[in-house]
């Protein structure tokens, strides 16, 4: 479900609300995932958007509130006003399209697409290295802070074999933009469309944030290297997909 905010400007590529319906039993959950910053702390996602759609859900297919988990990838893409009802949409979908699957999980690596932005300093202090703060003298500098490679990959196939899902987990800041400086759903929006293309037709790829703490995307601060998030999330996608 798209959830791009197409009255502020023009975008360079969708934002959207996805959503994965699991049942078990009489256990049903839902995983759904949104190209927004955050859900009701910074962005257009205001408190109250996670209550509302937990309620609706509940009174719509009696889905307990605490089985929503809803994720946002922390892209810095701007979305529409209606994004709950939206979310909702998607969840319905879903919901209505359930089929049998076996699912199965997994890891893959990936270490070419960020870079810890705290450097830690000959002085014992550390640096943060942000659009709006200068950077220490290279001399100065002894090592960067950790990053988390690991890709958590959880499948999930039709009974004749074909891919139904993909929900993947990593850990890394989409803030780097497209050079048009338009609207993006950014790494995990390149990312996600990789795996859909490689995949079986009408697969859903679902990104799930990690633990971002200071991992920034690479090339964050180069000026040399112009602000394109394609091929960072191209390199993502290909490295979930040979997990």
């Amino acid at each position: 479900m798209v959830i791009t905010d197409e009255e502020w400007e023009p975008s360079n590529d969708p934002l959207y609300a996805k959503a994965l319906v699991l049942q078990a039993g009489e256990t049903t959950i839902v995983i759904a995932t949104v190209d927004a910053v955050a859900i009701e702390e910074i962005g257009r996602i205001k408190r109250g958007y996670l209550e509302g759609v937990r309620a609706q859900l509940n009174a719509a297919f009696k889905i307990d509130p605490s089985h929503v988990l809803i994720n946002a990838s922390h892209c810095h893409g701007r979305v529409c006003a209606d994004v709950e009802q939206r979310t909702v949409q998607a969840v319905t979908e879903a919901y209505e399209a359930m089929v049998p699957v076996r699912i199965g999980a997994g890891t893959g690596h990936e270490d070419r697409i960020s870079e810890n932005r705290r450097l830690k300093l000959k002085n014992g202090k550390e640096a943060d290295v942000r659009h709006a703060y200068s950077l220490p003298p290279d001399e100065e500098v002894v090592s960067l802070g950790p990053i988390d490679p690991e890709i958590g990959v959880l499948r999930l196939d039709r009974e004749n074999g074909e891919t139904l899902a993909v929900v993947y987990n990593f850990a890394v800041h989409p803030i780097v933009g497209v050079p048009s400086g338009q609207n993006t759903a950014d790494v995990a929006g390149f990312a996600s469309q990789v795996i859909e293309d490689q995949l079986s037709d009408g697969a859903v790829a679902l990104f799930i944030q990690g633990c971002t703490g200071d991992v920034n995307p690479l090339w964050y601060k180069d000026v040399n290297h112009p602000r394109g998030a394609e091929i960072l999330g191209d390199r993502l996608g290909l490295s979930t997909l040979k997990a």
